[in-house]
């Protein structure tokens, strides 16, 4: 199962670079339309079945009630996903591909995949 998230993970920060943030995110194949913070955070969340986690929420434009509330409380407990300042997350920004790419590497590293690149790495 590990290896199958590592290609995951490599995949999708390939694709990070070639197609829109969504498609990479594997969030909706069809669509070129960027992915939301609040999607990509949910994406996550429920990838890794869910998980309630015992952390203060700490953005002031994030409803307890919002269906995305849970899982943006998990992105920030795990260091994924941070604020963007003044306390607040935008959950609708939209994410380009360095975001993405930079949030798909920290999810990589804090599921054990070895992201170090060498002399001898080959992505491809």
């Amino acid at each position: 199962m590990k290896k199958l998230s590592s290609m995951f993970l490599v995949l999708a920060l390939i694709l990070s670079l070639a197609v829109a943030p969504a498609q990479a995110a594997g969030l909706n194949a069809s669509s070129t339309a960027p992915a939301t913070r609040a999607v990509l955070a949910s994406a996550l969340w429920e990838r890794e079945g869910k998980p309630v986690v015992n952390y203060a929420m700490q953005f002031s434009d994030v409803s307890q009630s919002a269906s995305y509330a849970e899982a943006v409380r998990w992105a920030a407990s795990e260091k994924l996903m941070g604020g963007v300042g003044d306390s607040l997350f935008l959950p609708d920004g939209t994410l380009d591909r360095e975001q993405l790419a930079v949030i798909l590497y920290r999810y990589a590293q804090s599921l054990g995949v070895d992201v170090s690149v060498g002399e001898d790495t080959n992505i491809l």
